[in-house]
């Protein structure tokens, strides 16, 4: 278990490990829950601290460049190419060549900014102890929203997402473990709110993945990067706003 959970952690963040197959990663796609919930801890920890020390603003900051450094930008990266394949013209071919495009248009380059600024505005609106859980819960929601998203869906051609939803669409008991683990720290760290967290966020990946499938036939890792960014930033702002 360690060495499957070390596999997905290193996959998810900068951080190496000893095994980085995809195949592997890809058969323990229901352990993206808890791994969540390590970046989470690392993070909203990290950001208690700073927030003794330093204006919400500035620490909220500080947290958001961590958690991009920590990340990778991977899915930043996916948030970026999705949104100029949406905004691309034309057909499914042409809207996955501009996703695959290394350049990056003006949808991606517009939607990357409110992306940040979002993020940073509303997690320098949490207190510190609400900080605390709202960050592990979104870190959590985040990565399970993208086993949902294989879960629902399937892959674009020529996609490193079809080994992820292999694994995972048919298997019914890797799906009730991350929804088990989802459900019991949403429940435990915020009750009824936590609950309504999911419930929403869960809608959200269905919208993500109805949007995907008009516009790519299905879903693609950038797909699941855009899923784990726009989830993350609809948990903290539910948690806002609550």
């Amino acid at each position: 278990m360690f060495d499957a959970i070390s596999s997905v952690f290193s996959f998810l963040t900068i951080i190496p490990s000893k095994n980085q197959r995809l195949e592997y990663i890809a058969q323990n796609i229901h352990l993206f829950p808890i791994v969540g919930i390590i970046i989470g801890i690392i993070i909203s920890i990290i950001n208690f601290v700073f927030l003794l020390f330093l204006h919400p603003l500035l620490s909220s900051l500080f947290i958001v460049l961590l958690l991009m450094v920590i990340t990778g930008l991977h899915h930043m990266d996916g948030l970026i190419d999705f949104s100029d394949g949406v905004m691309t013209k034309g057909n499914k071919t042409k809207k996955i060549q501009s996703m695959k495009d290394t350049a990056i248009g003006s949808a991606g380059t517009l939607t990357s900014i409110f992306y940040i600024i979002s993020l940073i505005l509303i997690i320098s609106m949490l207190h510190e102890f609400v900080a605390l859980k709202a960050i592990i819960l979104s870190e959590m929601m985040a990565k399970f929203s993208m086993v949902l998203q294989a879960r629902i869906n399937s892959s674009t051609p020529s996609s490193i997402s079809f080994l992820f939803i292999k694994h995972i669409k048919h298997n019914d008991k890797m799906m009730i473990f991350a929804t088990l683990i989802l459900m019991t720290v949403s429940i435990t760290f915020a009750g009824v709110l936590g609950l309504l967290v999911a419930t929403i966020v869960s809608v959200a990946v269905l919208m993500i993945g109805f949007i995907s499938r008009i516009n790519f036939g299905g879903v693609s890792g950038d797909v699941f990067g855009a899923t784990n960014e726009l989830t993350r930033l609809i948990s903290l702002f539910v948690f806002v706003v609550a």
